[in-house]
């Protein structure tokens, strides 16, 4: 699919007001979200209830911001018009789209606990929505649509922490369609969320199918086509679990892209000044000077803390050393073993990396340990 994409001369427009270590990405085959759409679309059809509606409210979404999201990305790689699909109407079909399944989900849920406001830590406070709940529905799938397309502008940071997020749907998901968890957990059961989970793992799925290919330096965009149709059904996702306020935890990585933006915006207008000095802020810490996968990890280490050793820019890389007479191996570049490298080279022992992606594979001398990437 990506040679495909190469020989339709899909390539990656840069804007020429960005960061210049952008440039080296114009051409980079884009619209690689049409692979991660195909498969979720396929997978949830071919697993899930054909009668459940939460699955056709997802599908919904994911399909029409997809569709949006072609015609923005089309008009940029074809027309060679950076601005693609004009915001207006851009924001317009997102809207429509919104609001006939937040309709279509109120009409599903009235009356009963899907139409609850669920307010974590605080068991007995959930307050019944009733028509609110197709405006706070609308806002949380436009906003998280957009959120996930602010953030697609470093190679990986999108696409992973949008299956974090799913994971921890998926999870969410199945509790909350089982009426023994929901109880113990003081979350509303709701019947038709069981099936959320196939929808989450095909997400997980094509996801980190994606990532193998989008890692820095990336082979593959996936565009607006696919972080559009992703935040959309992120939101979705979140809106018909009751778990808005979850996504603002797990989503930590979009809430800080697009509070910078806002930020940013806001303080222009108002001071005259801008806060940042680019918006999104993994544009601020490129113009720093910290080299794109120093800048990824900023952003996404938060997701080590939680337990998981995110093996980021070098992702399967071996490194090799000798230390004592002993051979010591370690294996990925994740926050373990970044301090295992930091632990060697402070005592004057220095690394090799071996890119297993190479043809032949070899091992490399490390120069410096928060900057090992993939061998070019």
């Amino acid at each position: 699919m990506i040679k495909r994409l190469q020989e339709m001369s899909f390539g990656q427009v840069v804007r020429n007001d960005g960061p210049e270590s952008h440039f080296s990405k114009r051409g980079t085959p884009t619209m690689g979200g049409i692979m991660i759409l195909t498969s979720i679309t396929i997978s949830v059809l071919m697993w899930a209830y054909p009668s459940n509606p939460y699955v056709w409210c997802v599908l919904f979404v994911l399909v029409g911001y997809g569709i949006v999201g072609f015609v923005d990305d089309y008009r940029k790689v074809v027309r060679k018009d950076t601005r693609g699909l004009i915001a207006r109407w851009k924001y317009f079909w997102q809207s429509v789209i919104a609001l006939v399944v937040a309709f279509a989900m109120y009409a599903v849920g009235k009356d009963t606990p899907a139409t609850e406001l669920v307010v974590p830590f605080f068991k007995d406070i959930m307050p019944q929505l009733g028509l609110l709940y197709v405006a706070l529905a609308y806002f949380v799938i436009v906003g998280t649509s957009n959120a996930v397309n602010l953030t697609d502008g470093l190679d990986g940071l999108a696409i992973m922490p949008t299956v974090f997020v799913a994971a921890g749907f998926a999870l969410v998901a199945w509790a909350t369609g089982n009426m023994n968890f929901a109880n113990y957990l003081h979350i509303p059961y709701l019947r038709h969320a069981g099936e959320l989970v196939i929808v989450c793992t095909a997400i997980v799925g094509a996801g980190l199918g994606f990532l193998w290919f989008n890692t820095y330096p990336a082979q593959v965009f996936m565009g607006d086509v696919g972080s559009l149709a992703l935040g959309g059904a992120l939101g979705t996702i979140a809106v018909l679990l009751r778990q808005e306020f979850l996504l603002l935890i797990m989503g930590g990585v979009f809430v800080v892209e697009t509070l910078s933006v806002i930020l940013q915006v806001g303080s222009f207008k108002l001071r005259g000044q801008r806060i940042f000095r680019m918006a999104p802020i993994h544009h601020h810490y490129e113009l720093k000077g910290w080299p794109e996968p120093r800048g990824d990890r900023a952003l996404l280490d938060y997701f080590a803390d939680a337990g998981a050793d995110w093996p980021g820019d070098a992702e399967g890389a071996l490194i090799m050393v000798d230390y004592q007479g002993k051979k010591v191996v370690i294996i990925g570049l994740g926050l373990t073993g970044l301090s295992c490298v930091d632990f060697f080279m402070t005592r004057g022992v220095t690394p090799r990396v071996m890119d297993t992606r190479i043809s032949p594979p070899g091992w490399i001398n490390c120069p410096r340990a928060l900057n090992v990437i993939w061998v070019p």
